[in-house]
C-alpha cells in the first residue's frame, strides 16, 4: 500500500516533468517560428524599399535557415529534457524498490 502510494507520487512527478519539458519545447518552437516571421517581414521591407532581389532573397534564406536551426535545437533540447526526466524517474524507482524490499525483508524477519 505504501509502495503503491510512493509509486503513484513518482508517476505524478514524472508527468509534471514531462509536461514542463513539452511546454518548454513548444515555446522554443514558437520562438523559432517568430524568428522566421520577423526575418520574412524584414525581407519584405527590403523589397518595398527597392533593394535588389538578391539582397531580399538572401534575407529570406537567412531567416529560414536561422529558424530551422533554432527549431532543430529546440527539438534536441526537448528530447534531452524528456530523457533526463525519464532517467531521474528510473533512478528514484530503483531506490524506492530497494527501500520497499528492505522494509519487506525486515517485516518477514520480525515474524
Amino acid at each position: 500500500e505504501e509502495f503503491q502510494a510512493m509509486r503513484s507520487t513518482l508517476r505524478s512527478i514524472q508527468k509534471a516533468g514531462d509536461k514542463k519539458a513539452k511546454a518548454l519545447w513548444k515555446g522554443a518552437r514558437q520562438a523559432a517560428h517568430e524568428v522566421l516571421k520577423s526575418g520574412m517581414r524584414g525581407a519584405r521591407e527590403q523589397r518595398r524599399a527597392g533593394a535588389r532581389e538578391s539582397v531580399y532573397e538572401q534575407s529570406m534564406l537567412d531567416a529560414e535557415m536561422q529558424s530551422e536551426r533554432l527549431a532543430g535545437e529546440a527539438e534536441e533540447a526537448g528530447e534531452k529534457a524528456e530523457r533526463l526526466v525519464e532517467k531521474q524517474r528510473d533512478r528514484v524507482e530503483i531506490h524506492l524498490e530497494a527501500m520497499m524490499e528492505d522494509l519487506h525483508n525486515q517485516e518477514v524477519a520480525q515474524h
